[in-house]
Order: C-alpha cells, then sequence, then structure tokens
C-alpha cells in the first residue's frame, strides 16, 4: 500500500511540475487537467488535452452569422447616431442604411458585407 502511495504522489508531483512548466500561451488553449480515481479497482488517470469544443451559450457555431446583414447594418448606423435609419440598398458586397442626423440631415452610410460590418463610405 506504501508503495502505491508513493507511486501516485510522484506522478502528482511531476503532473503539477508539467503544468507549471507550461508556456501561457497553452494556458490560454483550452488545457485540462484532471486526477482521480476513475473505477472502483483503484485504477487512475492523469490527462491533458482539450476538453472540447465550447459554444457560447449553447447555440451551435453553424448558427452564427458571419457577415453583415441588413438588420446588422442598420444597427450599427443608430448606434453611430443615424436616426429614422432604413435600409435605402441592399447588394450582394454592400448594405446602404439612410437616415438622418441632426449636424448634417439627411446622411447615408455604406456598410461593406463583411464580419462587424465595416464602413466603406459615409455622404
Amino acid at each position: 500500500m506504501f508503495k502505491f502511495i508513493r507511486t501516485a504522489s510522484l506522478a502528482a508531483l511531476v503532473g503539477i511540475g508539467a503544468l507549471a512548466a507550461m508556456p501561457a500561451s497553452a494556458e490560454a488553449s483550452n488545457a485540462s487537467f484532471s486526477f482521480g480515481i476513475a473505477s472502483p479497482d483503484g485504477a487512475f488517470s492523469v490527462q491533458f488535452g482539450n476538453a472540447g469544443p465550447r459554444y457560447h451559450r449553447g447555440y451551435p457555431r453553424h448558427h452564427q452569422v458571419s457577415h453583415c446583414t441588413d438588420w446588422r447594418a442598420v444597427n450599427k448606423a443608430r448606434d453611430m447616431g443615424l436616426r429614422n435609419a432604413r435600409v435605402a440598398r441592399s447588394g450582394h458586397r454592400t448594405v446602404e442604411v439612410r437616415g438622418w442626423t441632426h449636424r448634417r440631415g439627411h446622411t447615408a452610410i455604406t456598410f461593406a458585407r463583411a464580419p462587424h460590418c465595416p464602413i466603406v463610405a459615409r455622404y
């Protein structure tokens, strides 16, 4: 029994030492560590590696839209201070949103269809 405890404690020390020696970039990439008795017969396991795919709030990744949609462009224009924002023209590469501001009067903002709706033109 003493030999088993000695072997388990030595394995734990080696595992903790390996965790301390890992670089910061590896710690940020979902490294997981588990140590415990896995079955009633006394077997134990030490596992390193990725825990698997992670999803935000339970939604699968394929339901997340990465390009700029019409409603995202309108929301971004409203956040930029455009009042009564509406889609004036929607194409394959751009979305034009029109509205008005207090300083400029009638204004149009053109967004690209890329992620995060980058601004192409404002007139």
